[in-house]
C-alpha cells in the first residue's frame, strides 16, 4: 500500500510519539515518582537507569567527574552551547566492598550559562560508604529531560599520570615528581624541572659568609653547611644516636639510596662519622646539634642501615615519618657502612640569631621505587616530640637538652613556568591542580598545642604578576588530622582544587596564570605552645587543562 506525504508523516509522528510514550516518559515518570522528599536517598540497583534510559546528552556539554581517595566528588560542566542548562538530579551508581551495588541519587539545582564553566562539589558519597565503595557510573538528568553521562577520573588514576598526555579534551600535566635532579643542588633541581624560585636566597646553600634567609632556630641557631664531601670512597657510621632518620630511593640510581639524619650533641651522645678514613667527631664539630644528608648512599652490607634492636632495613619505607625520635623515644641507634655520591655536615650555629635558608632542610628523594622522579621532602623535626605543657624538639640530656625548633621568616614559593605549555585564559577554560601530600608533626597534642590555626602549605595559580587568581591552603588543623605522631606515621593524602579561569572579557584580555606551590613553618613560639615542628612531603602536583 502506496502512502501519500501527509500520511506518511502522520504514520512517523505516531511512531515517535509511541516511542516517547511506551519508553522515555515512562522511565521519566519513574524517576520522578522515586524522588525523595529529602536531598538524598539510597536506592536498590536498577540496571536499565543506566542502560535503557534515552540519552540525548548533546554535543554542547562537556562534563568530567574527579573522585578522591576519599570518595568526595567533584563535577566540572562546561557548556558550549548558546543557552543555559540546568541540572536538577545527580546519579551515582556504587559498587559496595562485598560487591552489591547500590544507586545514590541527590536532587540538584546547578546552572551553568553559554560558553561557561560551573564545579560542584559533592560530599554524599563520602557520608555513605566513606571508602568502602567505588563510583563506577555518574549521570545528570536536566530541566529538559536530558541525560549527560560524564566522564570520570578517580584518585588512582589522577596519581598514575606523571607524563603529558592527551584525553579527550583535558591535557594531563605532572611537575612534581621532579624531571631533573642534580644531587649537588636543590636549587638547580627545582629551576631545571621548571620552577622559578621566587627568592633565589631561600634555597642557596648556607655556607658561612654566604647571605641566606628564610629559615630561623629558637633557641640556637639555625643549620649552616660546615663541610661537604664528594666521592666518598668509603663512610660509615657506628651505633649513632639519631633524633630523625629520613631514608630514600636515589633518583638518579635506585640501587643506592639518600639519608639524613640529625641530632642535638649532649651527654656522651657525640657521634663520630668517618669519611674515607677521616674520624670526624660530630659533637666537637656542631656542639650545638647537627645534621647530615648521605646522597648516592650505596651500602657494602646486605642492608642499608643496622638498628641497634637489631632491625635490619632493606628498603625505604613510603612513609617518609616512619624513623622518627629513634633515640629519644626507642633508645636505637643506627649503624651503617658503604660509599656515597655527596656528604655534607650541617651545624647548628651557635648565634641565635643566625638565618638560615631551606637547603638544609630539604632533601630531593623518592620514597616510591616506581616514581619516575624525585618529590619534595621538607623536613623541619629533628630529635623528639612533645605536647601542649612540654617543649617539643628538645631532648634532655646529662649535659642538658637543646631547644632545635625551627621556625619560617619567609615562606619558600615555587612557581612552575613551563617553556611548552601556557595557561590562557583563551585556550582554556579551567585548570584542575592535582596533589598528593604526606605530613608528620611533633605536636602531641595535636591542635591543642597551638593558640591558632596557620597556614602550612598552598597551591594554586597566580599569573604573571604574581597576583593568586585562586589557591587551596592547607592548616594544620586540618593537616595534623591524618597523622600519629607517636607511633609516627604520615598517612598518603591526595587533594584536587578545580580552578575555573575566567574569560578574557572579564579578565581585561588574555592572561597567562602559573601553578605555585608555598611552604612554611609559622610556628615559632618560645614557650610550650606553638612550638610545633613537622615533616612535608609533596609527592606529586599534576595539572589538568580543560580546553
Amino acid at each position: 500500500m502506496r502512502l501519500h506525504r501527509g500520511q506518511s508523516s502522520l504514520v512517523i509522528f505516531i511512531i515517535v510519539t509511541s516511542l516517547f510514550v511506551l519508553i522515555v516518559l515512562p522511565t521519566a515518570m519513574y524517576l520522578v515518582i522515586r524522588a525523595p522528599s529529602s536531598s538524598v536517598e539510597f536506592l536498590p540497583e536498577v540496571y536499565s537507569e543506566f542502560t535503557e534510559l534515552v540519552s540525548y546528552a548533546t554535543r554542547e556539554i562537556n562534563a568530567t567527574v574527579f573522585v578522591d581517595k576519599n570518595n568526595i566528588v567533584t563535577i566540572a560542566i562546561v557548556n558550549y552551547g548558546t543557552s543555559d542548562v540546568n541540572i536538577v538530579a545527580l546519579f551515582f551508581r556504587l559498587v559496595l566492598s562485598n560487591d552489591i551495588t547500590t544507586v545514590l541519587r541527590e536532587k540538584v539545582s546547578i546552572n551553568v550559562s553559554p560558553n561557561s564553566l560551573t564545579t560542584y562539589q559533592y560530599y554524599g558519597v563520602a557520608d555513605y560508604c566513606s571508602i568502602n565503595c567505588e563510583v563506577v557510573n555518574v549521570m545528570m538528568l536536566t530541566d529538559k529531560g536530558t541525560v549527560i553521562t560524564p566522564r570520570i577520573y578517580t584518585a588512582v588514576f589522577l596519581e598514575s599520570f606523571m607524563v603529558s598526555q592527551e584525553v579527550a579534551l583535558v591535557k594531563m600535566l605532572s611537575y612534581l615528581p621532579l624531571h631533573y635532579y642534580d644531587s649537588s643542588s636543590v636549587r638547580d633541581s627545582l629551576e631545571r624541572s621548571g620552577f622559578r624560585i621566587t627568592d633565589p636566597g631561600l634555597l642557596e646553600v648556607p655556607r658561612q659568609g654566604i647571605s641566606v634567609r628564610g629559615v630561623r632556630g629558637v633557641g640556637t641557631g639555625a643549620y649552616y653547611l660546615l663541610q661537604e664531601y664528594l666521592n666518598v670512597s668509603s663512610i660509615s657510621l657506628s651505633n649513632a644516636p639519631v633524633g630523625n632518620l629520613y631514608l630514600g630511593y636515589n633518583p638518579r640510581d635506585t640501587k643506592k639510596y639518600d639519608i639524613m639524619f640529625s641530632w642535638n650533641r649532649g651527654g656522651n651522645l657525640d657521634v663520630t662519622l668517618t669519611v674515607s678514613g677521616q674520624n670526624i667527631n660530630l659533637g666537637s664539630l656542631c656542639p650545638q646539634g647537627y645534621r647530615v644528608k648521605i646522597l648516592g648512599f650505596k651500602n657494602f652490607t646486605n642492608y642499608i642501615i643496622a638498628f641497634s634492636s637489631g632491625l635490619r632495613i632493606t628498603s625505604p619505607d613510603p612513609d617518609p615519618a616512619k624513623y622518627s625520635y629513634l633515640t629519644s623515644r626507642q633508645g636505637v641507634r643506627i649503624s651503617l657502612a658503604g660509599s656515597a655520591e655527596i656528604v655534607r655536615i650541617y651545624c647548628r650555629s651557635p648565634d641565635i640569631n643566625y638565618e638560615s635558608s631551606y637547603e638544609p632542610y630539604i632533601m630531593l628523594t623518592k620514597f616510591s621505587l616506581d616514581a619516575p622522579g624525585p618529590s619534595l621532602l621538607i623536613a623541619f623535626e629533628d630529635v623528639d616530640y612533645g605536647f601542649a605543657n612540654t617543649r617539643n624538639d628538645a631532648y634532655a640530656t646529662s649535659s642538658g637538652g637543646r631547644v632545635v625548633q625551627d621556625f619560617s621568616t619567609q615562606s619558600l614559593l615555587l612557581v612552575y613556568e613551563s617553556s611548552t605549555v601556557s595557561i590562557t585564559n583563551s585556550k582554556y577554560l579551567g585548570v584542575l591542580l592535582v596533589v598528593n601530600y604526606r605530613f608528620h608533626d611533633n605536636e602531641g597534642n595535636d591542635f591543642r598545642g597551638v593558640t591558632a590555626d596557620r597556614i602550612i602549605f598552598e597551591v594554586g595559580l597566580m599569573d604573571s604578576e604574581g597576583n593568586v587568581l585562586a589557591s587551596r591552603t592547607f592548616t594544620f588543623k586540618e593537616l595534623t588530622r591524618y597523622e600519629d605522631t607517636y607511633p609516627p606515621r604520615a598517612q598518603a593524602q591526595s587533594a584536587t582544587v578545580f580552578i575555573p579561569l575566567p574569560r578574557p572579557e572579564v579578565s581585561g584580555g588574555v592572561k597567562t596564570y602559573y601553578p605555585f606551590i608555598r611552604i612554611q613553618d609559622p610556628y615559632g613560639g618560645t614557650g610550650n605552645l606553638d612550638d610545633l615542628d613537622f615533616t612535608l612531603l609533596i609527592e606529586g602536583l599534576g595539572v589538568l587543562l580543560f580546553s
